[in-house]
């Protein structure tokens, strides 16, 4: 499948979008094109089991002034640009919208793409978006003045899920109204590189509001320390 078509089949169902971006706009910020993949595998975060962004054994495709891939595997699909100015897109499909193509699990009974969020995968989404971002912000790709963009898209009438199995389930429903989440706000490098797991939490508990729920910071603090760091 071509990068433009895993990235139109990611927008069929609920997905993230993620930016990262030096405030400051320079085009050949990074001069040589061969250069962007390197940084990008540096700055690879892998906190359980799969990295983020997913750099595929084919290679990124060299465009004029980016670099792009789409990769598809099971339940993982995931479209990326790395520009030579620094900037990074990313869409990222909602692994649990994706389970009727599997590639380990078999489809769970009754599932249906767009009904539920999990709770500790969204945490560790973030946190890895953020940890990335942090990584990034400090190489030749970055800058002073940092913009950091995120959205979670295909939410109305999708409800929360306890994932994990070692934590109770809800008591009561827990649904989102909006269609889209959006968060962005402007830090220094110094900032990002070095706060990224409190901005995580902090983007995880703005969006649970929107869903009605209101978990303490210790709560979903405790889902992040699971990561593998």
């Amino acid at each position: 499948m071509s990068d433009s078509a895993v990235d139109s089949k990611i927008r069929e169902r609920g997905h993230w979008w993620f930016r990262v971006r030096p405030s400051e706009f320079r085009e050949q910020r990074i001069e040589a094109i061969t250069s962007l993949l390197p940084i990008l595998e540096r700055c690879s975060v892998s906190l359980r089991g799969w990295d983020f962004p997913h750099v595929g054994r084919e290679g990124a495709q060299l465009q004029l002034d980016y670099i792009e891939q789409g990769s598809e595997w099971g339940e993982h699909l995931e479209y990326w640009r790395f520009y030579k100015s620094g900037q990074f897109i990313d869409r990222l499909a909602l692994r649990n919208d994706w389970m009727d193509q599997a590639a380990l699990d078999p489809t769970p009974a009754n599932w249906q793409p767009g009904v539920e969020l999990g709770v500790g995968g969204t945490v560790f989404s973030l946190t890895e978006f953020c940890e990335f971002a942090s990584r990034l912000a400090i190489t030749d790709a970055g800058g002073e003045a940092m913009r950091f963009e995120v959205q979670l898209r295909g939410l109305r009438g999708r409800r929360l899920k306890a994932d994990d199995p070692r934590r109770a389930g809800f008591m009561q429903r827990y649904e989102a109204s909006i269609d889209a989440f959006p968060f962005s706000k402007d830090l220094t490098r110094d900032e990002l590189a070095s706060n990224s797991r409190e901005l995580a939490l902090e983007i995880a508990g703005e969006l649970f509001q929107y869903f009605g729920w209101q978990p303490s910071r210790d709560l979903l603090q405790g889902i992040q320390d699971e990561l593998r760091w």
